[in-house]
């Protein structure tokens, strides 16, 4: 979520939680009166209501996250297709929220299904074209070499040509040694930045 996001959502909070003060605050006057025992009740509602659907809210949301970090629904928002029976997740990882949303792929696949993600958009580069891998999981370790595959997104966006940016500006990058393992197995490294 972008930085405006979080104010606005925030704003609405506190908007919210002030709308919640002003009916907790009538009907404690109404109900109760503002005796001792009456103002400890209004604190502990008023307090206690908020302070619940907080920690609620941050249960769904740790839920979402979770499930958004299964490898099926990983590989699936990644690429655009579930994932066929020729792929055999080792790891997967999504930051989110975060500044940018980043998600993490390690698995086997046959070349059959290697093939079928690249012809969802990428384009083949030069393993010189990318400097370094930033912010990486440590499972999340591309092999290096001659024979070595790189394909990416969005590769005609101005700030690709800048050796700098490639990495940033590439949404979908995949990597692969079709050298190593039989062709029904190679792994296969995917990372998805969201636009």
């Amino acid at each position: 979520m972008e930085g405006l996001g979080w104010v606005i959502v925030l704003l609405v909070f506190l908007a919210v939680f002030l709308v919640w003060t002003l009916i907790v605050l009538a009907w404690a006057a109404v109900a109760i009166g503002l005796s001792t025992f009456g103002l400890m009740r209004f604190f502990s509602i008023w307090i206690g209501v908020p302070v619940l659907a907080i920690v609620v809210l941050i249960c769904v949301v740790s839920a979402i996250s979770f499930y958004q970090s299964l490898p099926r629904v990983v590989f699936r928002d990644s690429v655009g297709f579930d994932p066929t029976k020729d792929i055999t997740f080792l790891n997967s990882l999504r930051h989110m929220p975060t500044d940018w949303d980043d998600s993490y792929l390690e698995f086997y696949a046959s070349d059959r299904a290697i093939n079928r993600i690249i012809h969802t958009g990428f384009t083949p580069i030069s393993p010189a074209d990318i400097i370094e891998y930033c912010n990486t999981p440590k499972w999340w370790t591309p092999p290096v070499g001659p024979g070595v595959r790189i394909y990416a997104t969005n590769t005609k966006d101005p700030e690709f040509r800048d050796k700098n940016f490639r990495y940033f500006v590439s949404h979908r990058l995949l990597i692969y040694d079709p050298e190593h393992g039989d062709p029904g197995k190679r792994k296969v490294f995917l990372r998805y930045r969201r636009p």
